[in-house]
Order: C-alpha cells, then structure tokens, then sequence
C-alpha cells in the first residue's frame, strides 16, 4: 500500500454550518431558520423504583467519630449569638486548630 504524505495536500476552509436550534413556540428543532418538524421533546420514561434511605446527619457524625447522644449533637450543632454591625448572626468555628 503507497503512503500518502498528507503534509502536502492543503485545501480550502469550508463554509460554516448551520447551529440547530430549538423553537420555543412550537419546540420543534429548527436548522437555520427552517423548521424541521421533529419535536425536541421526548416522552417522558417510565417511573423509577424509589431508593433506600439513606444514613441521617447524626449516623455520619458518629461514624466519623462522635461520642455524644443525638441531643448532645444537636446541641452540637449551636454556635454563640453575635451581633456585628447592627445584624444578629451566629457564629461557630469548627475544627480550629490552635
């Protein structure tokens, strides 16, 4: 089989395509400015399964190695009341390390 050094062969740019685009009036999709017809939409798919539940807030917590009940999380969970600048927030640094 002959090789052909491709190298060489230069041709012209070709023209740009036209961007297909999607009527919002009829949601056909449109090619320029012609209407091809063809819906954009599907139908919708059949219903899936519902997943399982999955672990709550407190379950990570404790396998991330929290000791404490669930109220003493929740507890956890409050920062101290501040206010700055005439707005009340609440504050709570985690994991600081001094």
């Amino acid at each position: 089989m002959a090789e052909i050094d491709l190298g060489k062969v230069v041709g012209t740019d070709g023209r740009d395509g036209l961007t297909p685009s999607i009527d919002p009036m009829t949601g056909h999709w449109m090619i320029g400015d012609a209407d091809t017809g063809v819906s954009a939409g599907g139908k919708d798919g059949e219903k899936g399964k519902d997943g399982r539940d999955g672990k709550s807030a407190y379950e990570i917590a404790v396998e991330a190695g929290f000791s404490g009940t669930l109220e003493e999380w929740l507890a956890s969970l409050k920062g101290e009341e501040i206010t700055a600048m005439g707005y009340d927030a609440t504050l709570e640094v985690l994991n600081r390390e001094e």
